[in-house]
């Protein structure tokens, strides 16, 4: 009986499945295997290439019907080309007339072709050779009761190179270990892959995918769809809050920031290391630690401590950061910054002094509507929360011409002098008080601070001479 030609048209498969059988009638059985995924057309209509039965190297062109004769060559290398691999199975019969079946002298019985292609060419060994320029196999004398695991041996005797691709991008890196590896069919390529996030990445949610090469070439499904595995990635991210405060300076002021730890959709990540730090201003070097509680914040609470001095004034710059357990990487951070500032004015206190000659403190209050100090002696005090004495001054306002004198350091004694009428003006005197000072009105003390906070003016009171 004739043999059926292989029809191949347009091939979709990585892999083709030569089954060649020699019974005692002397028939040939092609049939293909679908696996994997290639692409591209191998045009060779008509070819029943390789049959003992008939030598046919080349199929001339008045058999294929193409405009070239098909050869043992131009056919492996359209294989090649596509990356098809070839299993050829040389199947034996009992009885069989061409004991050495597939792998046969291709000229021998083809006298059927001497009236159409005038030339009979090809040798033996035919599939063997384009099995192995495909990278197949080739395996001989097959019983037919054997063809079937023939086919599954060849096809788990393949060996494949594999390895992984991911579309991950910055700032997700991706690694495989290894980069490639060599398999047989039917065994598993197992890789080793690293996923990790570059240093300060902004938190939230990353997908990408990863998908595997055969022989450079994506795995896909029976459908020829590319076979992904889908990676979704919860990368922390913090946030410290408030960003901005603003207060004011004063013993055992405190100020407190509450580092939020969250990863995209995933939420709040809890159990994470936070590290809290003044990096620069008035606080630089303090610092604190803690842990995500279950809404993913910790805090961290500073101040200047009991005793404050303009020192502490001014902008500090605080950190929190994320790290691993011991604190030696830190995968992420954020900043948020403190201002401390003085707007309270100092603290005045109108003292009655002594006179001159360092001896005498006059009573007060004076008699009647005199005033509170009959002399008009009186010390310059004030006090600040921030600033020293030595960088408070005084300053003494005449009531009722609005003339200022000073500035004075704290602790200057004076004698004021109610004189209506008068020309407000000033003079040194000798002894335990610097400054006679004559005004038309009360003497009205204020103090101005280093931050340039001035205090509500405060009445000195004394009467005017006697007329």
């Amino acid at each position: 009986m004739t043999a059926e030609p292989l029809r191949w048209g347009r091939l979709t498969s990585g892999l083709l499945l030569v089954v060649m059988m020699k019974p005692k009638d002397n028939y040939s059985l092609w049939t293909s295997w679908r696996a994997a995924r290639a692409t591209g057309a191998l045009t060779h209509p008509k070819s029943s290439f390789g049959s003992a039965t008939r030598g046919h190297d080349p199929i001339c062109a008045a058999i294929s019907g193409l405009a070239y004769d098909i050869t043992e060559a131009s056919m492996t290398a359209k294989l090649v080309a596509q990356e098809i691999r070839v299993i050829a199975i040389g199947v034996v019969g009992t009885g069989s007339l061409i004991p050495d079946g597939l792998n046969g002298d291709p000229t021998n019985w083809s006298q059927d072709y001497f009236n159409i292609c005038p030339t009979i060419d090809g040798s033996a060994g035919q599939p063997q050779r384009i099995a192995t320029a495909t990278n197949g196999i080739y395996l001989s004398n097959v019983t037919p009761d054997q063809v079937s695991a023939a086919i599954l041996a060849g096809l788990a005797a393949l060996q494949v190179e594999v390895s992984m691709v991911s579309d991950c991008t910055a700032p997700i890196n991706t690694a495989f270990v290894p980069a490639t590896q060599t398999v047989t069919s039917g065994q598993d390529a197992v890789f080793t892959e690293t996923i990790s996030v570059a240093a300060g990445a902004a938190g939230g949610t990353y997908t990408c995918k990863d998908w595997a090469l055969i022989n450079g070439l994506p795995m896909t499904d029976a459908n020829g769809a590319t076979l992904y595995e889908q990676k979704t990635i919860h990368v922390p991210g913090i946030d410290l809050q408030p960003k901005t405060a603003t207060n004011e300076l004063m013993p055992d002021a405190t100020h407190t920031v509450v580092a939020t730890l969250t990863a995209g959709s995933y939420g709040p990540v809890a159990g994470v290391p936070i590290e809290f730090s003044v990096l620069s201003g008035p606080n630089a070097g303090k610092s604190g630690s803690g842990t995500t509680d279950a809404n993913g914040q910790a805090s961290f609470t500073y101040g200047p401590g009991a005793t404050v001095s303009p020192a502490y004034l001014g902008t500090d710059t605080i950190q929190a950061s994320f790290t691993n357990g011991d604190g030696s990487v830190v995968y992420g951070s954020d900043t948020a910054s403190k201002t401390w500032v003085d707007t309270t004015p100092p603290v005045i206190t109108c003292d009655q002094t002594v006179n001159p000659a360092g001896k005498h403190i006059p009573p007060a209050p004076g008699e009647g509507g005199q005033g509170q100090n009959q002399d008009g002696f009186y010390q310059l005090n004030a006090t600040d929360i921030v600033w020293p004495v030595t960088d408070i001054q005084m300053f003494v306002t005449d009531s009722g011409s609005g003339m200022v004198f000073g500035p004075f350091p704290v602790g200057t004694n004076i004698k004021y002098t109610e004189a209506p009428g008068v020309t407000p003006f000033q003079k040194e005197m000798n002894g335990a008080v610097a400054w006679h000072i004559l005004g038309q009105g009360d003497a009205v003390m204020t103090a101005t601070d280093g931050s340039g906070n001035t205090s509500i003016g405060m009445m000195c009171l004394v009467p005017p001479p006697p007329k």
